[in-house]
């Protein structure tokens, strides 16, 4: 296909599809926004003056003027009116907030250095950041109402170039991209007329993505840098590699395909959360750990607790501490035959505790010491099976489970996947929970983990 097919078809494309939000209309909106910002702070200061029963003599309405030429200077300085919170309601009113509480927090400190405070009514000046926040919130959903019915939520135009590389239609489900197929960037790079067409196709296009063969990715990216656009060329292998971003180690471009899994403030807090949690628990708990043990000793004598190695973060294995719930004489360390339904092993006591989960409860032990967390993957025997499979045999991915602490509860056991690994979909179940947790973790999803284990205490599959 030559250059001037492909130009008509992406033309007849564009036509059908739409466009997208140029950079240079997204750009005066956020020069609007900016310009809106002391307009709609003197409205607010002139409401809050005649609620007060102030007139603009008072002390009060200097601090307003001051509060106008503020705003757009640090509103230009916190990324204010990012772009994508032109079609984000929930985003434009966190990024209005924000801006107002910094731009309080400025005046408050000038206030106390002048010390001024004494002239100034603090009743206003809050009724007047209050209502110049929620003038500016309201204007800028009128704008976010605009754009998403004329652009959607999604409104940056995508070019994709497939040049003998095609892609599946599902790629091109739900976004706003446009399709262009192949023409021979080799005559191309050497013919102006068709830079010059190429230039103009690509002025409206917020990003160009690139399939092609192997051998033609230098081509395209000399042909591509030359315009001002953001280009990514497709790399299967990379897809494969589940490439995060490209890095530089002296002179050499790398590819970055894992990092660390927190920031180290994220783990500071995660451990503060299990030390705060296990010692609460450890003192809440102490009437239980005593009835148990006196339960354990009576029915079956010592050890009252289970040692097992499991697999903990980084895999490295530690002791992980449990109730004793089987008979002395036949407790498996090694975790190579699964505990069944009315397991001959288990005693008396230990059915009550494995079906209440009382027998986990030393391991907030193990939380306290730094070897496990409250919420994290369950750590795991290192020769426990999904079905006739160890678990590493069942899926490639099981070893990535490991780069949190594990966990005495966790994601996958909130969604029902726990107790014994009959088949191996129990396993990927687990897995695959496990991963979304260690992706999308935050403290706060935590907390909604340890709130929702308390109802999954008592489970069926505890035996």
């Amino acid at each position: 296909m030559n250059f001037q097919s492909s130009l008509a078809g992406f033309q007849t494309a564009q036509l059908a599809f739409g466009h997208g939000m140029s950079r240079t209309e997204r750009a005066g909106q956020r020069l609007v926004l900016l310009v809106s910002l002391p307009l709609l702070m003197m409205w607010g200061a002139l409401v809050a003056l005649w609620v007060n029963g102030l007139d603009l003599n008072h002390p009060t309405s200097y601090l307003a003027g001051l509060s106008a030429c503020t705003l757009p200077v640090l509103a230009y300085a916190t990324n204010y009116a990012g772009r994508q919170s032109l079609v984000r309601y929930g985003l434009s009113a966190v990024e209005t907030l924000h801006l107002y509480f910094v731009v309080g927090a400025t005046l408050l400190l000038v206030m106390f250095l002048l010390q001024s405070g004494i002239t100034v009514s603090r009743l206003s000046f809050v009724y007047m950041m209050a209502i110049s926040a929620c003038l500016t919130i309201g204007f800028r959903w009128a704008l976010v109402a605009r754009n998403r019915r004329r652009y959607g939520t999604e409104f940056e135009q995508t070019l994709v170039i497939e040049d003998s590389a095609f892609l599946d239609d599902g790629v091109y489900a739900g976004g706003q991209s446009l399709r262009l197929c192949g023409f021979d960037v080799h005559s191309a790079r050497s013919n102006p007329a068709t830079l010059d067409e190429l230039g103009r196709m690509l002025r409206p296009v917020d990003r160009v993505v690139v399939s092609c063969e192997t051998d033609k990715r230098y081509d395209w990216a000399q042909l591509l840098t030359a315009y001002d656009v953001r280009v990514d060329i497709i790399d299967r292998q990379a897809t494969e590699l589940r490439v995060l971003g490209a890095g530089q180690f002296g002179n050499w471009r790398t590819l970055k395909i894992a990092g660390y899994s927190m920031r180290p403030r994220d783990e500071l807090l995660k451990r503060v959360f299990d030390i705060v949690v296990s010692a609460l628990a450890l003192v809440a708990l102490a009437p239980v750990f005593l009835v148990t043990l006196a339960a354990i000793a009576i029915e079956d004598g010592r050890p009252f607790f289970f040692r097992q190695q499991r697999v903990g973060r980084d895999n490295c294995l530690f002791p992980m501490y449990k109730f004793r719930s089987m008979s002395a004489a036949k407790c498996d360390a090694d975790a190579s035959q699964l505990t069944q339904r009315n397991d001959a092993r288990v005693t008396g006591v230990g059915r009550i505790i494995r079906a209440t989960s009382i027998d986990e409860l030393p391991q907030i032990l193990n939380v306290f010491l730094g070897q496990m967390s409250i919420v994290g993957p369950r750590p795991h025997a290192v020769m426990a099976r999904a079905g006739e499979k160890l678990y590493w045999e069942v899926d490639d991915r099981y070893w990535h489970r490991h780069r949190l602490k594990p966990g005495m509860t966790g994601l996958a056991q909130v969604r029902g996947h726990r107790g014994n690994t009959e088949e191996e979909g129990h396993l990927r179940d687990r897995l695959n929970a496990d991963l979304e947790y260690i992706e999308g973790w935050s403290i706060w999803r935590d907390v909604r983990i340890v709130l929702a284990t308390v109802k999954v205490l008592v489970h069926s599959r505890a035996f």
